[in-house]
């Protein structure tokens, strides 16, 4: 609150008082009339700023403005460039999620050399059950007794829509009832490492509107 009690403090309220008023808004009609259209399409103008009188508050609330409409312009563009893509994009984002989610559940599978049936064997020797592609008798991705346990066990593998993609129980996974997926398993060479002790992983996904999109994985193998 201010106090009057001595004579500084009375003068600066005094100032204060008699300050001039701001410069009216310019009335230019080309102006206003800019300021009505799309943001997107005032023109660009040099951002400067002046202080020396009430045609250099004109111009700055002319800058002012255009800078603003500069700002709004490119928020509101990037706004639509996102929403009109989010919904063409979604299957693919969707699909890179169901893909990456696969290859993970494989790669934690042991690569060795023989099954993971069978008792282990020495470097070279003969494996107790041996390997082969695809799943051996019995075993399916969701067995708990007999579940795939190596990657070679995918090869061939599929979850078709409907249902869809499906969890390690068997139960369809909500929403992804229009998602498919097919797993190939091969022997493949890599950097000096045979085709016999290297597995090349692919995971295809098929989702809505005829997206597509295929992962992979390479994995050496371990002897056992």
């Amino acid at each position: 609150m201010w106090s009057l009690g001595n004579s500084q403090s009375k003068a600066a309220v005094e100032a204060v008082q008699s300050r001039p008023a701001w410069p009216a808004w310019p009335a230019d009609p080309p102006f206003a009339a800019a300021l009505q259209t799309d943001p997107a399409v005032w023109p660009a103008v040099d951002i400067v700023t002046s202080h020396a009188g009430a045609r250099a508050a004109t111009l700055d609330a002319l800058v002012a403005a255009g800078a603003r409409g500069i700002v709004l312009a490119g928020i509101a563009g990037a706004i639509a460039w996102a929403a009109g893509r989010s919904g063409t994009n979604w299957p693919i984002r969707q699909s890179l999620a169901v893909a990456e989610s696969l290859l993970s559940e494989i790669g934690l599978k042991a690569n060795t050399r023989c099954d993971a049936d069978g008792p282990a064997a020495t470097r070279g020797g003969v494996c107790g059950v041996t390997n082969a592609s695809g799943p051996e008798a019995g075993e399916s991705r969701t067995s708990y007794a007999q579940p795939f346990d190596h990657p070679d066990d995918y090869h061939g593998f599929a979850m078709a829509s409907p249902p869809g993609i499906t969890k390690l129980d068997g139960a369809a996974v909500p929403g992804l009832q229009d998602y498919s997926a097919q797993v190939s398993v091969v022997p493949q060479a890599l950097d000096g490492v045979a085709a016999t002790d290297g597995t090349l992983v692919s995971v295809t996904i098929a989702g809505p509107a005829g997206t597509s999109l295929r992962l992979q994985l390479w994995r050496a193998r371990v002897d056992r």
